[in-house]
């Protein structure tokens, strides 16, 4: 391979170059016989005869003609596939592959294949994806690029077996070919594995139930069950059972509209009775599959329930079974998704291996209600949990109302259905007589400290859960578990809100497994943990308990409420804060310690400049300003710091510089922890945080 690439590249410059010299030595010849002067150039072919002139001339020819030529011809071919013309783009990537070699032409030859594939050509697209790694310095990242396009053009001509042996030949090299990041590392190993699983379910699982069945949308007097099946399967019935009545009822079936040859089966069971446990058997022919599921209380019963919550369930289906077959022992009435069921929602096979396989422990005998998150989609959340809902909907259990809310897709900004969605919220919540009313939404309305940063709905749909009594909002999309300080709302109410993203990937890093381990110090989060976790909610008339807990069950956090009269006492109100000075704490913590030059740090940057000789004295400049919305924070040193300084107070967006005096001369070290106590200055009295800064000497 080696020598071909040095003839190919020979053969660039004798083309290019040997033209366009010779051009030029006829233009100085024809200028010389003009003149009647003989002059010898090393543009003419004669010329060749001298080796290092001939070396300089192909050099800069190259440089200078064949270089910009072949980038040209690079760009043209892609503007073919950009606009989908797939034979221009052929031939134009065939005509430019000789000249180019490592990463170039691997990159060129998986477009050539994505565009043979397109032309109904899959034979050819594979043997270019095959050649990718008999390519010349190649980097891993192009050859694991070219694999996974060959493992789902198998899987698209139906040849599981051999898709099976490239995706599971793929994975105990991805540290080799796919780079060493651990993050990016795990995400590529686990796409592979989910890959070469789906694989082998397609040659060896049941094609009639293709995805076990499950219920959703269960009433006090209703339920519906769904499944999925593969190829050409009857539509079968489900037989619903309890000690008092049994019901048949015959199932409806359609093909999904992006998955062809498969099929969701969908039954609704009615006139059931409340409060009751019913069993189900899910018939296709001869084949059977079983669950079970409990009806809701009377609406308004205050009746005993429990329902267990989690979410971020995506790309590590391995970490997702431990975390259910932990929860399902819990046995709750229902199951609450704050959303991101699956990495890739837009790829049929991430359902089945990411969510529905590694949740089938609870999902057998738990109806679950999820909420979107921004990696579903909707190609297959839809036909999976929507049925003829919108996107945002609540139901009642018992003397509990639970507000599913789309702040995705319904609820992103911009969004047409944004205010639909306020305005039913609005008068959902007017309507609501329920004792205690819980959101879930994928994106958080409070975060700081930890990426994915985001702040939605603060603005226009918490004022309404704060107006009208909305008692927790439980989110995701954040991979940690988050317990924030009660947001009251000057009547007695308080909304707490709550992030668990532990489902499967957690701490923002796809191989880390969680622990447990705490992260920075956050000034609203009483708890906040990197684990894989779930959480327990116990409700019956006014008291309700909430558990997070850990895959091994350990508990991990625990809130005890009671109300009278719809109203918490004063003691779980004791560390509440209004909602604006919550925002405005949380500007100011992310302003001290975010680092200007990185997205998140959990250390503010600060710099110190020597006083005077001392090596004692020294003048404080924390880099970042507050936001002008903060107000002011006050500094001052922590009760058990070494440091001292006078307290000082900033307001917003002016420099933050005072003077500190360190415990001994500080000598050569240059990066040294400095413990301030910084409290936000407001009407309210609040607790201070004590903030770990640490500062480099100049």
């Amino acid at each position: 391979m080696k020598n071909k690439k040095t003839v190919i590249s020979l053969s660039l410059w004798e083309r290019a170059g040997v033209r366009v010299g010779e051009a030029i030595s006829d233009l100085i010849k024809h200028v010389c016989v003009k003149k009647k002067r003989k002059m010898m150039t090393p543009f003419a072919p004669a010329s060749r005869q001298h080796t290092v002139l001939r070396i300089i001339y192909r050099l800069i020819l190259l440089t200078v003609f064949c270089l910009p030529i072949v980038a040209t011809a690079i760009d043209q071919a892609n503007t073919y596939f950009r606009e989908k013309q797939w034979e221009p783009a052929v031939s134009a990537y065939r005509q430019v592959l000789p000249d180019l070699s490592g990463d170039a032409a691997a990159d060129t030859l998986t477009r050539l294949g994505r565009a043979l594939e397109n032309l109904d050509r899959p034979g050819e697209a594979a043997r270019e994806y095959r050649r990718v790694e008999t390519i010349e310095g190649v980097s891993g990242l192009s050859i694991y690029d070219a694999r996974m396009r060959l493992g789902h053009l198998l899987l698209s001509q139906s040849d599981a077996g051999e898709a099976e042996k490239v995706f599971g030949e793929t994975i105990p090299r991805i540290r080799d070919i796919a780079g060493s990041t651990a993050g990016i590392g795990w995400a590529r190993e686990e796409r592979a594995a989910s890959l070469a699983a789906h694989s082998r379910a397609l040659i060896h699982e049941d094609s009639g139930f293709w995805i076990a069945p499950y219920t959703t949308f269960v009433t006090d007097t209703s339920a519906h069950v769904y499944w999925v099946s593969r190829g050409e399967q009857p539509a079968g019935d489900v037989m619903v059972g309890s000690d008092q009545q049994q019901i048949l009822v015959e199932a409806e079936r359609r093909e999904l509209r992006h998955a062809p040859g498969f099929f969701i089966h969908s039954a609704r069971v009615k006139d059931l009775r409340p409060a009751t446990r019913y069993s189900y058997q899910v018939r296709i022919g001869e084949a059977e599959r079983s669950g079970s599921f409990k009806t809701a209380p009377i609406p308004g019963e205050p009746a005993p329930v429990r329902f267990t919550v989690y979410g971020d369930t995506q790309n590590r289906p391995d970490f997702h079974i431990q975390v259910s077959d932990s929860m399902a022992p819990e046995k709750p009435d229902f199951v609450l998704h704050t959303g991101d069921m699956v990495g890739p929602g837009s790829e049929w096979w991430a359902w089945k291996i990411e969510f529905f396989d590694p949740a089938a422990s609870w999902l057998r005998h738990s109806p679950v209600y999820p909420s979107v998150g921004n990696h579903d989609g909707h190609m297959f959340y839809d036909p999976l949990f929507r049925g003829d809902n919108e996107l945002y909907h609540s139901f009642t259990y018992g003397n509990i109302e639970i507000f599913i809310v789309a702040s995705y897709r319904g609820g992103s900004v911009g969004s047409s259905n944004r205010d639909a969605q306020l305005a039913w919220l609005e008068q959902a919540l007017k309507n609501s007589t329920a004792d205690w009313k819980i959101a879930v939404t994928h994106y958080p309305m409070i975060s700081a400290g930890t990426a994915h940063w985001v702040n939605w709905g603060q603005d226009d749909f918490h004022p309404l859960f704060e107006q009208y009594g909305m008692d927790f909002v439980l989110t995701g999309h954040t991979h940690v578990y988050r317990r924030f300080l009660p947001i009251v709302t000057g009547d007695g109410q308080a909304v707490f809100h709550i992030t668990s993203g532990g489902g499967a990937s957690v701490g923002g890093d796809f191989g880390h497994a969680g622990r447990g381990e705490p992260f920075a110090p956050n000034p609203l989060t009483p708890v906040a943990v990197h684990a894989l976790h779930y959480l327990v909610f116990d409700v019956e008339g006014n008291r309700l308990t909430m558990e997070a807990r850990l895959r091994d069950g350990t508990i991990l956090d625990r809130l005890e409420l009671e109300k009278e009269d719809g109203r918490y006492d004063a003691t779980i109100l004791a560390d509440a804060l209004d909602f604006q000075t919550a925002r405005n704490k949380v500007r100011a913590y992310t302003a001290l310690q975010a680092d200007p030059g990185r997205r998140h740090n959990r250390q503010a940057p600060a710099r110190f400049t020597a006083r005077d000789d001392t090596g004692q004295r020294f003048n404080l400049q924390i880099e970042n300003r507050l936001p002008e919305q903060v107000g002011a924070v006050r500094f001052e040193p922590a009760t058990d710091s070494a440091w001292t300084f006078d307290p000082v107070i900033f307001r917003g967006n002016e420099p933050i510089r005072f003077d500190v005096t360190a415990p001994e001369p500080l000598g050569s070290p240059r990066d040294l922890p400095l413990d301030v106590r910084i409290s936000l200055v407001s009407e309210r009295n609040l607790v201070a945080e004590t903030f770990r800064i640490t500062v480099s000497r100049d």
